[in-house]
């Protein structure tokens, strides 16, 4: 047992950052800048993941445009103006629609700092992660004071007497975890997955969901998408597609988006509640956006 009962382990920011990702000031500037869209008459253009998980969402709402546009228009002018994301959507809880956009906006973003990230095993510019990329971060010398010398076969009395608080809503923390456990004391992946997703971790914030599909299979981050969802299928037709069908239509005056299917990636995930957004066959930005959206509370706190 490595910790005293009932220790308490507080990640902040800075924790991440240090792994490569985005502090407050760099993610709001990351938000503004995605936010910052506009509309052709046929679709959302701007950052083209974020105008593909927009316009899913707008799906959601009948396809009106005009909501998701003034919103995002709102986030980009002003979030600067607060002291944080999280105080932003806390300011703005009684507008569905500001909060929605920029948590889209906060899921997006921490999601390619993930895929981005040395943790991502499923990058394909590298085969495995190599911890040697981590020696300078806080991570290795968490490890050690968890393992402390113990027999790993005794690995499950590594996390004894410690609950975890982050601010983050990164999974660094329970990929790590997982990576080490398969690594180090050579756990199954399925079986890391299991134990780490039941670890007395509170994201206050909320997070992007668990790393193991429902069969319990760890998938970790999330497979590189260099192309992005923009070119991904959506019901059956891609982005390119449902251009070249639309232009052939006058745009209605409401600017509202051609009829397709891929809302149905919200509604599925609604369906599933208990699902994490760790499948590597069906993983995609809309599903990780639909947690956020879902799992989140009156300021983001998980619920």
């Amino acid at each position: 047992m490595p910790f005293s009962a009932n220790t308490l382990l507080i990640v902040g920011a800075g924790a991440s950052n240090e792994i490569g990702f985005p502090m407050g000031s760099d993610l709001k500037d990351r938000i503004r800048a995605c936010t910052n869209i506009e509309w052709n008459g046929i679709e959302l253009t701007g950052d083209k993941e974020f105008c593909a998980l927009a316009e899913d969402y707008a799906r959601t709402r009948g396809g009106q445009v005009s909501p998701i546009l003034e919103a995002c228009k709102h986030i980009h002018s002003n979030v600067l103006l607060s002291g944080s994301i999280d105080e932003f959507l806390s300011s703005h809880q009684e507008d569905e629609t500001i909060v929605a956009c920029a948590k889209i906006a906060i899921a997006l973003e921490i999601s390619r700092a993930e895929r981005g990230s040395h943790l991502n095993e499923n990058s394909l510019a590298r085969d495995n992660t190599d911890f040697a990329y981590l020696k300078d971060t806080y991570l290795p010398r968490l490890w050690a004071r968890l393992q402390n010398g113990e027999s790993i076969s005794n690995w499950t009395s590594f996390f004894d007497g410690l609950k975890i608080v982050t601010f983050n809503y990164d999974r660094v923390l329970e990929q790590f975890f997982s990576l080490a456990l398969q690594r180090f004391c050579r756990v199954g992946a399925p079986e890391a997955a299991e134990f780490v997703s039941s670890l007395p971790m509170l994201h206050v914030y909320g997070s992007l969901g668990n790393l193991h599909s429902r069969a319990g299979e760890f998938c970790g981050f999330a497979p590189d998408m260099a192309a992005g969802i923009a070119e991904q299928p959506v019901g059956g037709a891609s982005r390119q597609e449902e251009r070249s069908e639309s232009e052939t239509n006058q745009p209605e005056p409401d600017r509202r988006l051609p009829e397709r299917l891929g809302h149905r990636r919200f509604s599925k995930i609604r369906k599933l509640p208990n699902a994490g957004p760790g499948s590597r066959t069906k993983q995609n930005h809309a599903l990780l956006t639909t947690w956020i959206i879902e799992r989140t509370g009156r300021h983001g706190a998980s619920v």
